[in-house]
């Protein structure tokens, strides 16, 4: 039992270094400094620094933490989701202000202070109709490698017994080509998988644009993404509708600290819970959003 004990404390204490060992609060504290990363990727969502009024609702979220904390805050770019494993991201960050999925595997690397309910959402061009898995057989769903709707479509469909193709496909000349090695034709009743690599450097309404020009049937996306985009421009809501949620189980989207700094993580928790009994979490939301918060969370849980 010791020798079981000892060797999960050493794999442990292995994958917590891989990512870095990072701040806790009094060091934040003492040098009146909070180390941000966060990806610009000209997302109102996450970070949009050329964008004076909306720089994006993670960057002013962890803004009003750095502010709550009475420190600086010091923004650490990164160039894709991937970059925030990397060994030693906190010896550079203090606190990683992203949308991240909380799944059990990033759990077990990084502490993540869910700040937001979240579920996936199915969307389609104007016109379609899918309301439940089986509607999908016969159509091409557009997933990218490094997101986890990947994963999570496929134990959806595994556990509805709904069989599914996956396809390799890359972006080119405004059309979505098929990777020779291992293409499979896909049949009317099976769902095919087009399937974007990780190595692809995505960007703001990437998928939106395929489902729209007809190189993919439907896109799946997380729902304060979907909310934020869909709410705010006109050329989505004349041309996507929203169609089901990919799963029943409401989930949540976090931000990112170090196993070493469980302190500031718990002080995260505390400002999170002023903010929205505050006022100041509804506030930004609606700033983002164009809706309430209450009623964001009302549409997901439905």
């Amino acid at each position: 039992m010791l020798r079981i004990s000892a060797t999960f404390c050493a794999i442990l204490l292995l994958l917590v270094c891989a990512v870095g060992v990072g701040r806790d609060l009094l060091d934040i504290l003492g040098t009146k400094e909070l180390r941000v990363g966060i990806r610009n990727i000209s997302s109102e969502v996450v970070y949009f620094p050329k964008n004076e009024n909306r720089p994006g609702f993670c960057f002013e979220l962890a803004k009003d933490f750095a502010d709550y904390l009475h420190v600086k805050m010091k923004i650490v770019e990164f160039d894709n989701l991937y970059s925030y494993f990397d060994d030693g991201v906190f010896d550079k960050v203090d606190i990683i202000a992203d949308v991240l999925t909380i799944t059990d595997a990033r759990k077990k690397v990084m502490n993540l202070v869910p700040f937001i309910e979240n579920g996936e959402i199915l969307f389609g061009r104007t016109g379609e109709s899918v309301s439940k898995l089986e509607d999908l057989k016969g159509k091409r769903v557009l997933v990218l490698e490094g997101f986890v709707f990947f994963n999570l479509l496929k134990t959806e469909l595994d556990n509805a017994k709904i069989g599914y193709v996956v396809n390799r496909v890359y972006p080119k000349d405004n059309d979505l080509k098929y990777l020779n090695d291992n293409y499979t034709k896909a049949s009317k009743n099976v769902v095919e998988i087009l399937l974007v690599s990780k190595d692809f450097e995505y960007y703001d309404y990437f998928d939106y644009v395929q489902v729209i020009q007809k190189n993919a049937d439907v896109g799946i996306v997380d729902t304060f993404s979907f909310a934020q985009k869909y709410f705010n421009t006109l050329f989505l809501k004349q041309n996507i509708v929203p169609l089901m949620m990919l799963r029943k189980d409401v989930g949540y989207l976090g931000f990112g600290f170090s196993k070493s700094s469980p302190l500031l993580a718990k002080e995260f928790e505390r400002f999170l819970t002023y903010a929205k009994s505050s006022g100041i979490f509804n506030t930004l939301f609606k700033k983002y959003m164009t809706i309430y918060y209450s009623d964001y969370l009302n549409a997901i849980e439905k």
